[in-house]
């Protein structure tokens, strides 16, 4: 008797023996993860082996850092976007000269910053505003 659903994709190789009928479907099911239980002399119940139970491994602890070296030396970086190309500058840039109206004609800088993509303001009104 088979209570597995997957029991009827199982196959298994040809077996031709004289053994005893336990002994027999022990062959006959090496291998299958399946295994035959008795219930009488002349019955069996084929079940799923059980899966050995998995012991979760504690995570390895992360390597101290190394202590710091007496040699040492700080990183100082500087930098400034004055005097750097154009073509080699990492950023955006837009140009707003003279003669150069946004739509609707304003000549306000918050009007400005609302039409240009980097130019940012705090938005905390006339005279608050700051422009970044």
């Amino acid at each position: 008797m088979a209570t597995d659903g997957g029991l009827g994709r199982v196959r298994t190789r040809a077996l031709s023996t004289t053994a005893p009928p336990a002994r027999a479907l022990t062959q006959l099911l090496r291998g299958t993860g399946y295994r035959a239980i008795a219930i009488d002399a002349t019955s069996f119940r084929i079940i799923p082996v059980p899966r050995p139970l998995r012991i979760p491994r504690a995570a390895p602890r992360p390597a101290a850092p190394p202590p710091p070296s007496g040699n040492a030396q700080d990183i100082i970086v500087t930098a400034s976007k004055q005097g750097t190309e154009l073509a080699r500058y990492p950023g955006s840039v837009s140009v707003v000269g003279r003669g150069v109206t946004v739509p609707g004609g304003s000549v306000d800088l918050s009007d400005v910053a609302a039409h240009t993509p980097i130019l940012q303001t705090t938005a905390l009104g006339p005279g608050r505003n700051k422009l970044f």
